[in-house]
């Protein structure tokens, strides 16, 4: 062998070497899928040295129920660990229900061995065993951190859970949390305003409201719950324009049919209450006949 030609096979062994060297120190590295006969389930997984980290996305019963972190490059990681001896130790975040459990990864010949060693406290919807096999077409980029509004979403996932449970004043500090990452969502603003109400808060309920309806102002809902609170802090005349403007909407939705008799139930009946507070003792039986005959239509559906 001439000595160029040793050299460039020295150049192409020592490439090999370092090529060699690189993927058995990141054998985790990338993503890796597993599908069912009705199932599938996808790891994304970036190694730096001894500890992990990755996200996950899985569908249960042929999508329907579906068990999938949002995007991992703004909604940071789903799982972390260790890794020992090829065998990856790592507590995995359900994107159904927001709790955690905890996972063995272990690196076979034939693939990702996964299996849950504790299963998360509420539902999730990624499998218990998988054989994982490396999906060399995607390449995986996990932020470190979620941004804002995963945050955002994150908070009010839990506040939603918390008042399921019943734990209102906790439901209402993690829509407060929510609301630090994302202080614009009118949504988020309403729900925290319903729980308010259900505390009796009503003040507070209907400055929250009111903070909604300056984005959506045309909100038969938001309205209607605005009339409620008025109502309920005897502000009377308010509770009737808060009505009247949500029938309007409600009434403004053509072909008829398509309006929502039970808004309209709710929105007569209680500006009847709101009359009958004022003394317009005719208007109020108005109301209370036209809130019969909706209701006459929603025993017919």
């Amino acid at each position: 062998m001439n000595k160029p030609s040793a050299i460039i096979f020295s150049l192409i062994i020592a490439a090999a070497s370092v090529s060699s060297s690189s993927a058995a120190s990141d054998p985790f590295d990338g993503a890796w899928l597993w599908a069912g006969k009705h199932d599938f389930f996808e790891l994304f997984l970036v190694q730096d040295g001894a500890k992990l980290k990755g996200t996950h996305a899985a569908t249960y019963d042929d999508g329907r129920r579906v068990d999938t972190h949002e995007d991992p490059e703004t909604a940071g990681p789903s799982l972390v660990g260790k890794i020992t001896g090829g065998v990856a130790e790592v507590t995995i975040t359900s994107a159904y229900s927001g709790k955690t459990g905890t996972a063995r990864i272990t690196m076979t010949p034939t693939g990702l061995r996964w299996s849950v060693q504790k299963r998360p406290d509420g539902e999730f919807y990624f499998p218990m065993q998988a054989l994982l096999k490396r999906d060399k077409d995607k390449v995986p980029k996990i932020a470190d951190e979620p941004d804002a509004y995963t945050k955002s979403s994150q908070a009010a996932a839990l506040a939603r859970e918390a008042l399921e449970e019943g734990r209102l004043d906790e439901a209402v500090a993690l829509f407060d949390k929510s609301l630090q990452f994302n202080p614009l969502s009118t949504y988020v603003i309403e729900e925290k305003a319903d729980v308010l109400v259900k505390l009796n808060r009503f003040d507070q309920a209907l400055a929250l409201y009111c903070a909604a309806l300056t984005k959506r102002d045309k909100d038969r809902n938001l309205l209607l719950k605005k009339g409620e609170c008025n109502l309920n802090l005897a502000r009377y005349e308010e509770a009737v324009d808060d009505f009247t403007n949500a029938i309007k909407v409600i009434e403004a939705v053509k072909p008829r049919e398509h309006q929502p008799p039970y808004l309209l139930f709710a929105c007569y009946q209680n500006r009847a209450s709101a009359y009958a507070q004022l003394g317009k003792i005719d208007l109020a039986e108005q109301d209370r006949l036209k809130a019969q005959s909706v209701n006459s239509l929603l025993e017919v559906r």
